[in-house]
């Protein structure tokens, strides 16, 4: 039996979907979390085998003010569905393991991949989520 709040976050998806749909795509920007796992279980050595976990309905992706940080969001929590949509905590920001590494990767409208560290998840919302984002490899964000 899902709960009032399920059903708001199921509509939020349905929603935060529209923006993004062929036609329309007034989002350019992918956000994609990059899992890296390295076969000798020390980072940066041996064979790294990488998963991405790309987000959907693309979020909202913008600059902040003044310093090399984005935010991402919102972005829906999981809920049950039919079918089960969003996204839990542990899925934005993976567990650190041994011979594991994360990073938030964005796609920018000029196609070049950009790697961020997560500084802040922000879940004080039922209804979504808010990602801040430091940018690792540009002092300011394009």
């Amino acid at each position: 039996m899902s709960s009032w709040r399920d059903d708001f976050r199921e509509l939020a998806d349905e929603l935060r979907a529209i923006p993004s749909e062929p036609g329309i795509d007034v989002r350019p920007s992918r956000v994609i979390v990059r899992t890296r796992t390295w076969s000798s279980g020390r980072i940066q050595t041996g064979t790294a085998i990488v998963s991405d976990l790309e987000l959907l309905p693309v979020p909202h992706v913008r600059a902040t003010a003044g310093d090399p940080s984005m935010l991402v969001g919102p972005i829906t929590p999981a809920y049950p569905g039919p079918p089960p949509g969003g996204y839990t905590p542990a899925q934005l920001n993976p567990a650190d393991s041994a011979g594991t590494e994360t990073v938030h990767v964005i796609l920018g409208p000029d196609g070049v991949e950009r790697p961020y560290k997560l500084l802040k998840l922000s879940n004080t919302s039922a209804l979504h989520y808010t990602l801040e984002l430091q940018a690792l490899d540009r002092v300011v964000p394009f």
